[in-house]
């Protein structure tokens, strides 16, 4: 008992300050609004601005992702020198081992007040204060603007939670393997249990379907969930089950409200950051957990950079190049820091291959080529790209897919990728890294496409470990 209190009393030493945030003057959603710091009360939130001010606490919900499953993906290395001075957590992610402690981890929980679960618990704390405001016709339309904003907020941080810590989920199925604790309140003495990967998936689908109904279609800023941000992540969600019809749906939802694709051709190539933060395309701004390896010690594959042609502007715009050797330069966080929220390109490539594993060739392809025209470099104002054509299911997947590894890179969604193909011979990858002369390897469907549970959490909740990380 003395245990489990000291576990959940960290949790709630962590939490509380989050519990006290008011954020005042949100005027506009520029960069320096993003950046603001907030002012710390002293004070449980008990109104609706109280709600909204933790919301908007965009350190916690919107640059506090986990990252450890993309330092594990395919299409990226580190530089030996770097490798070497690496946190232990990154470098046990990037060898797929757990030869170093595992503990203190950022995508679960981190000091300061960070990590998902921290996320959860405001999430939990804010439906919990819902219920206690009166409502009537001046509120409603806030309340569940808020309401479906922390539905949105715990649902993705369950999903993503899930793609580290849980089994794939596995398509005709019971799907009863161990998953994730899912905390459903702000309630410190209740104990922490492992639900199962089907209940965990159950309830993201249903706090993202309810959460879509009570959104406004256009979000006050990015920064904030909306109706097509519900769609567009349940689309994600969709996909990594291989419910590809849902996925499709869904997709199709968000892009009917936005479609609009950024011409790269509009682009100035020449600055540090081409894709600025919170543009058209982007529906859900949020970034990954910097450990700090997509800096200088990350160089991207040359197998990856040799799948762009020519005249593809992605090499110029998310790449810079040095002693013979690509960096990454960023995407849509305006810097070099992952973007892993929600935008429309993700959505064409979801859609795209919906329709290409259903038999619609040529609709999915008419995704794929909407996308690379705003891709591809114009000469004289005419667009170079010949649009791509498949004549069956393996080859529009194939190009699809291709595609999905091109544009999201470095986007958090590798890792799930690899989870769901690697069942599928046509698709599986093995993986091999080499760190001081030893090799390590990741072959399709290992335990280690699983991560560890962390040693501290364990320590703390007597929660059993993940199949094969007890050897």
């Amino acid at each position: 008992m003395k245990t489990r209190y000291k576990y959940y009393k960290n949790i709630f030493q962590f939490c509380f300050l989050f519990c006290c945030i008011v954020i005042l003057n949100l005027t506009s959603c520029t960069k320096e609004w993003l950046d603001k710091k907030p002012d710390i009360k002293t004070t449980i939130p008990a109104s609706l601005q109280d709600c909204q001010a933790l919301l908007d606490y965009n350190t916690l919900f919107n640059g506090d992702s986990p990252g450890l499953g993309e330092i594990a993906s395919d299409g990226h290395f580190v530089i030996e020198s770097r490798i070497l001075t690496m946190a232990d957590n990154s470098r046990n992610a990037y060898t797929w081992s757990n030869e170093l402690p595992y503990r203190n981890v950022s995508d679960w929980i981190s000091q300061p007040n960070l990590g998902s679960y921290t996320r959860i618990f405001t999430c939990n704390l804010i439906l919990e204060t819902l219920e206690k405001i009166t409502l009537n016709n001046l509120n409603q339309s806030l309340w569940n603007n808020i309401k479906g904003q922390a539905l949105f907020q715990r649902a993705r941080s369950f999903y993503e939670l899930a793609q580290l810590y849980a089994p794939p989920y596995q398509l005709n199925s019971e799907n009863n393997s161990l998953c994730i604790p899912l905390r459903l309140t702000s309630d410190i003495n209740i104990l922490s249990v492992r639900s199962t990967v089907k209940e965990t998936y159950e309830l993201v689908i249903n706090d993202l379907k309810l959460a879509q109904e009570l959104l406004p279609i256009t979000p006050s800023y990015k920064t904030r969930a909306s109706k097509p941000g519900a769609f567009a992540l349940l689309a994600r969600v969709y996909l990594s089950m291989e419910d590809y019809t849902n996925a499709g749906i869904c997709a199709n939802g968000a892009l009917e409200i936005n479609s609009v694709l950024l011409d790269y051709n509009t682009l100035i190539i020449s600055d540090p950051f081409p894709v600025k933060q919170l543009n058209t395309e982007v529906i859900f701004h949020s970034s990954l957990v910097n450990y700090g390896e997509n800096g200088t010690g990350l160089r991207i594959d040359p197998q990856l950079i040799s799948l762009y042609q020519s005249n593809d502007l992605r090499i110029p715009v998310f790449f810079s190049l040095s002693a013979g050797q690509y960096s990454f330069k960023g995407s849509y966080t305006g810097s070099r820091q992952c973007f892993n929220g929600l935008a429309n390109d993700e959505m064409y490539l979801i859609r795209a291959e919906s329709r290409a594993r259903a038999g619609s060739f040529n609709e999915a392809m008419a995704d794929v080529n909407t996308l690379l025209k705003n891709r591809w470099k114009k000469v004289g104002g005419i667009s170079t790209y010949v649009d791509q054509s498949a004549t069956n299911q393996s080859q529009a997947l194939e190009i699809v897919l291709q595609e999905r590894k091109k544009e999201l890179l470095l986007r958090g969604l590798r890792w799930s990728d690899m989870r769901r193909l690697n069942k599928d011979p046509r698709f599986a990858v093995s993986l091999s890294r080499t760190v001081q002369g030893k090799i390590y390897t990741l072959e399709p469907n290992s335990f280690r496409y699983v991560f560890p549970l962390p040693i501290d959490v364990i320590e703390m909740s007597n929660m059993s470990q993940n199949p094969g990380w007890n050897n």
